[in-house]
């Protein structure tokens, strides 16, 4: 199973998103969690609406600290937004997506819309791999056995 970290500035909004969609939308193929360098000190209220909205309630998630550990589990870092120093983290991805802080709450359903965009094509790209991989370890070998035989 794959491990992905979404980290944000803040993880109020946007990485929280991530890790919600990324989780209901892997359907436990791999899992999310989300962190934040400065992490606020709830959700974003917007967030959790249009969360809700989709049927994903994310009000009891708790913003939280990049952590070693949490580094230490990932194999697929995400970094969300433009505040973040790449350097810091080795990140897999960096998703240049705008602070939604103080926006209408339409910007952020436009947001969401995009972080589930976004999801979607990295589980597709997860398995993608997950596949050649597959073939890499598996059918290759078997197919070299048979040409030797």
């Amino acid at each position: 199973m794959k491990h992905v970290l979404f980290i944000d500035t803040r993880n109020a909004t946007r990485s929280q998103m991530a890790e919600a969609w990324f989780n209901h939308l892997a359907n436990g193929y791999a899992e999310a969690r989300s962190c934040g360098t400065m992490p606020a000190d709830r959700i974003g209220g917007r967030a959790v609406q249009v969360m809700k909205e989709v049927g994903t309630d994310i009000r009891f998630k708790r913003p939280r600290a990049v952590t070693q550990q949490l580094m230490n589990w990932a194999d697929i870092v995400v970094l969300i937004g433009t505040g973040i120093f790449p350097q810091a983290f080795t990140p897999t991805y960096i998703w240049k997506l705008e602070d939604p802080s103080g926006k209408a709450i339409d910007q952020v359903r436009i947001l969401h819309d995009e972080i589930r965009r976004m999801v979607e094509n990295l589980i597709a790209e997860i398995e993608s791999q997950e596949i050649d991989t597959a073939i890499d370890q598996v059918f290759v070998p078997a197919l070299q056995q048979m040409i030797i035989s």
